[in-house]
């Protein structure tokens, strides 16, 4: 087992706390503007990370931060689709938001970064534990964008792909994607991994992990 790396650990939690939070917030503030009215009487317009996470969420996310293979979550956010003015395009509105909110944080962070290797070393792993720490939040936050594109729910790809760019009537054909996809999900992050040594989702979302860090001007690695 390697050295703890406190930059990667608060990296990863604090992309965790606070992007989660932020992107569901800013889905909260469109859903809102479409005429959605059940985020605000929740209390999901809110930035504050006690209104957009659970405790199981964020416990996993501890261990996510501490290089465990497991899956995190935040507060799943309720919406009434009938109140929504652009119905199901609608949908693909506020699930696109979601990873839009990562990548928007993942940019700050990426422009902080770049600003702050000014001051420090070439090389990630001789920076100041600052701006290792910018750089993991960048990272994770764009890593956390690409993750939330599986079109599996509860991910916000479920609603981009699924209920928001689908026919009405596959909603029934595809009901037991929504009974079942947090289990997918399971199986996929931890039993598959496991037993036949190849991790799918990896070889799913890291390429995009590494288009969406050269377009903010980051290095993979």
């Amino acid at each position: 087992m390697g050295s703890f790396d406190t930059a990667y650990f608060l990296g990863a939690l604090l992309a965790f706390v606070f992007g989660t939070a932020f992107a569901k917030a800013c889905q909260a503030f469109v859903a809102y503007r479409l005429g959605d009215r059940l985020p605000r009487s929740e209390g999901r317009l809110s930035l504050n990370p006690g209104r957009q996470h659970e405790p199981l969420g964020l416990l996993l996310a501890l261990f996510l931060a501490v290089g465990i293979n497991t899956v995190a979550w935040g507060k799943p956010l309720n919406l009434n689709p009938f109140a929504n003015r652009a119905r199901r395009f609608g949908l693909t509105l506020i699930g696109l938001t979601g990873p839009l909110a990562y990548l928007f944080l993942g940019l700050l962070s990426g422009f902080l970064f770049n600003l702050l290797l000014n001051f420090g070393s070439s090389g990630i792993t001789t920076l100041p534990i600052w701006t290792k720490t910018a750089y993991y939040f960048a990272y994770f936050n764009v890593l956390y964008a690409a993750f939330n594109l599986l079109p599996i729910p509860p991910l916000d790809g479920h609603l981009i792909f699924i209920k928001g760019l689908l026919p009405p009537q596959w909603d029934t054909k595809l009901v037991w994607l929504e009974t079942y996809g947090a289990v997918i999900l399971l199986v996929l992050v931890l039993l598959l991994p496991f037993f036949i040594r190849i991790n799918l989702l990896y070889l799913f979302f890291d390429p995009i992990v590494s288009i969406f860090m050269r377009l903010i001007g980051l290095p993979t690695s």
